[in-house]
């Protein structure tokens, strides 16, 4: 056997690219339970060093999906002290939303996002 092929016993559970879709799941989950989000968040920074080149860029982009949501409800719950935090808490539901499907459409074309460091939709 040579050093590039692999037994069935070496191989992953689970390849790259069904990590990252069951991360993209796991963050549409947390829409309604933020438990789940705090799993995906793991899984992603576990699985990010390894993976590919196009499922890393994915890894990345959920990562901060997470980070930067964190920054949008806590900004949000603050402010709802004077209503403006229920914008913020409606536009952060949405663009979670956006960037969670975005995402896992784009993993399953076999796409990588473009631009996994921005704060919009990729």
């Amino acid at each position: 056997m040579s050093l590039t092929e692999q037994s069935p016993a070496d191989r992953p559970f689970l390849d790259d690219r069904a990590l990252a879709a069951a991360v993209y799941v796991l963050h549409l989950i947390a829409l309604g339970t933020a438990f789940t989000a705090l799993i995906g968040l793991v899984i992603a920074y576990l699985a990010r060093p390894q993976a590919d080149e196009i499922t890393r860029t994915h890894f990345t982009f959920q990562i901060r999906t997470v980070v930067i949501g964190l920054c949008y409800v806590v900004v949000g719950a603050v402010l709802t002290v004077v209503w403006v935090g229920y914008l913020i808490l409606a536009w952060w539901y949405l663009w979670s939303l956006i960037r969670s499907v975005k995402g896992l459409l784009a993993l399953n074309r076999r796409q990588s996002i473009q631009n996994p460091q921005s704060w919009m939709f990729g």
